[in-house]
């Protein structure tokens, strides 16, 4: 054993270590020294699992350091070897978890005084390991600690870059497992205005990864913990994601609130922001005119507060409401603009979305070839990104180019695959490929195949997308007359002949 690496031997002593008894853990626990025990003890409160270098950085900062790398190796050792720590090996790396049994132990036998320090430590760690990860970027951060906490996690600060810059890769997603972490603790602490500014960051990027469930639990506790325009945002936040599920009632009812809320607090930016989301859904209650005038006040009232950068969400909204208005050249100019700031600001998730609003625009006036490429552009950024919905939604636009073009061999595999996405993904916008594939049967003249197609997407519309089940109605209409004109057709061939 003593010839293999420390990995090596960790995972072996894993696989050997017998299962942690309740009833005989505390002997196990009297082999610790009093310093290793108070190490296990701070690592158990702050509950959150590290590999090697992230319990070497907790343990540099706290009061209990080890010396060299080889006196932490023999800690991690002896705890694996007495079944008082787990490891989970993932993708080669190995990061050691907690027992349940033990975790009760601790949170009943730690004085309270003691819980509350290692949870400070645990604090003071998520500042390190944030701050950490401002260094390739050569940023400049605060010596302050308030205002170093403040350039962190407020609004707009470092966390919110990061996790809405998917590009980032591995540093994005460690930003947010970081901040999990952080609130966790800092909810803990009693510290809800902190836990709420980093909930409100990193909300929409956990529903977009697959953490819809989470994300939500989240903010309602966010709501429950905070007053004020905290609490607002969170509400907000939370409309939002009612709204992808077309719970659409609700969430508008959740959003004037919230509306209501902040402008009370006078907190403008925000109001702004949220007045744009209800015109979203305006949008797709199909009152588009409302929709139409509260953006353009939207638009109007960031240019009069000088902050004309913050109009790349509502002219995007706006160019999508436009299109489905058939006004596609003012949508292509709106569409134009955000897409403009969207990439001065490097924001490639709304950037992405609205390439498919401009491809959709572009495809409306037969500029086939500028469709296809901003459509290409999109799923290109999605699949970066790691944004299914929006990869979904631009396959099918390449894929309805192509039959305009006259490809359908092309078309079908894309449609295909978009509609498979949607399927893994359980989206909405299902009933969109639905739609899509009912459009490509009806342009092979298989016209009952087609009927199956667009009764499944009116069907899902109903529940999911009200705001395009006319159009589902005028598809189904359209087809059972070529249907019959189809039949008709052949009887009368028959007849000739």
């Amino acid at each position: 054993m003593s010839n293999k690496t420390f990995d090596d031997q960790i995972i072996q002593l894993a696989k050997t270590t017998k299962k942690l008894d309740p009833a005989t853990f505390q002997e196990r626990l009297a082999s610790l020294s009093c310093a290793d025990l108070v190490r296990l003890e701070a690592y158990y409160i702050i509950d959150t699992a590290y590999n090697f270098l992230g319990l070497k950085t907790l343990f540099d900062i706290s009061d209990f350091p080890f010396q060299t790398d080889q006196e932490l190796e023999a800690w991690i050792l002896k705890c694996v070897e007495l079944g008082l720590l787990d490891v989970q090996v993932h993708d080669e790396a190995i990061h050691y978890t907690h027992k349940a049994p033990l975790q009760e132990h601790f949170l009943k036998a730690v004085p309270k005084k003691s819980i509350i320090k290692y949870l400070k430590l645990g604090d003071k760690l998520q500042v390190h390991l944030l701050s950490d990860l401002a260094k390739p970027f050569d940023l400049e951060l605060p010596e302050d600690e308030a205002e170093l906490r403040k350039t962190l996690i407020y609004p707009d600060g470092l966390l919110s870059s990061l996790v809405h810059n998917p590009q980032l890769g591995v540093i994005s997603s460690v930003a947010l497992n970081i901040a999990l972490n952080w609130q966790k603790i800092l909810f803990s602490l009693g510290e809800y205005e902190e836990a709420a500014h980093i909930i409100n960051a990193i909300f929409s990027t956990l529903a977009r990864t697959g953490e819809r469930k989470l994300s939500k639990a989240l903010l309602f506790e966010v709501m429950n913990k905070t007053t004020g325009v905290t609490k607002h945002v969170a509400s907000a936040n939370l409309s939002a994601l009612l709204k992808e599920e077309r719970d659409l009632d609700l969430s508008l009812q959740l959003y004037k609130l919230a509306a209501r809320g902040l402008y009370k607090h006078k907190a403008y930016t925000q109001w702004i922001k949220t007045l744009s989301e209800i015109a979203t859904i305006y949008n797709f209650q199909n009152r588009k005119i409302a929709a139409v005038l509260l953006l353009e006040f939207c638009v109007l009232m960031n240019r009069l507060r000088k902050q004309a950068q913050l109009n790349a969400i509502p002219l995007s909204k706006l160019a999508s409401v436009y299109r489905q208005m058939s006004l596609p050249r003012i949508a292509i100019r709106k569409s134009k603009k955000a897409c403009d700031l969207f990439r001065a600001q490097q924001d490639l998730v709304n950037l992405a979305k609205t390439l498919l609003t401009h491809g959709n625009s572009l495809k409306m006036i037969n500029s086939l070839k500028l469709a296809e490429e901003a459509y290409q552009e999109a799923l290109d950024i999605s699949r970066q990104i790691t944004d299914p919905s929006t990869s979904a939604s631009a396959l099918s636009g390449l894929a309805m180019v192509k039959l305009r073009n006259y490809n359908p061999e092309e078309a079908k595999p894309l449609l295909d695959e978009a509609l498979s996405i949607c399927e893994r993904f359980a989206s909405p916008l299902i009933s969109v490929e639905y739609e899509n594939m009912g459009q490509y049967y009806e342009y092979e003249k298989n016209y009952q195949m087609a009927l199956v197609w667009y009764n499944k997407a009116l069907k899902s519309a109903k529940e999911y997308m009200p705001e395009i089940v006319a159009i589902c109605e005028r598809n189904i209409q359209r087809a059972e007359q070529k249907l019959e004109q189809s039949r008709q057709n052949r009887l009368n061939q028959l007849k000739r002949n």
